[in-house]
């Protein structure tokens, strides 16, 4: 859950031992070392270090292989037994929630689909998922094959982020909106 995103991440850096790692800014580093770095804060100054470059995220909305992975990491690493109750819909204002924040960077785009599955572009359905599903026979368009081939084109005529439903409200300290949903603040 939101709530308990710092600590979780904290975990990770200490455990990997991600801190003094070349792979992260000085300014990061420092972030690091004081518990107050994301992973999130990493994606965001990586789009903003590369604005050629554009950033694709592709995700379902209530994806079980990222949730049972979180779910497992909070009850192992942290003994957390909320964050192990995590439900779909915490799962969602969370990944709404970070792309709040990379979404105000120029070169981010995100495509969102209803449902629970995990990896689109490593099969046939790749073809025809649309943000209503992964069978496509709910409608719903763009198809995510062109969402993609659409990142590699200047200007994309593709949405910067495709989702479909109602819009809805997505703050910190809220509960979280239930449903297949789209936060206001990326339409």
């Amino acid at each position: 859950p939101p709530r308990n995103v710092q600590d979780s991440e904290s975990f990770l850096f200490r455990t990997w031992n991600m801190c003094g790692d070349d792979t992260l800014t000085a300014s990061e580093q420092e972030r690091c070392r004081s518990g107050k770095l994301l992973l999130s804060d990493v994606f965001a100054e990586t789009m903003r270090a590369h604005p050629e470059s554009r950033f694709g995220m592709i995700n379902a909305k209530a994806d079980l292989v990222q949730r049972l992975f979180e779910k497992f990491m909070e009850l192992t690493g942290q003994h957390n037994v909320i964050g192990f109750a995590m439900t779909a819909a915490q799962f969602y204002k969370t990944m709404n929630l970070m792309m709040q924040k990379y979404a105000k960077e120029p070169n981010f785009q995100t495509y969102l689909i209803d449902g629970d599955h995990h990896c689109y572009t490593n099969s046939q359905i790749v073809f025809q998922t649309t943000p209503l599903g992964k069978d496509g026979k709910l409608g719903g368009r763009p198809k995510l094959i062109d969402w993609i081939e659409c990142l590699s084109e200047t200007p994309c005529r593709e949405k910067r982020v495709v989702c479909i439903g109602e819009l809805q409200r997505v703050a910190p300290h809220e509960p979280a909106p239930h449903g297949c949903y789209c936060d206001v603040k990326l339409a």
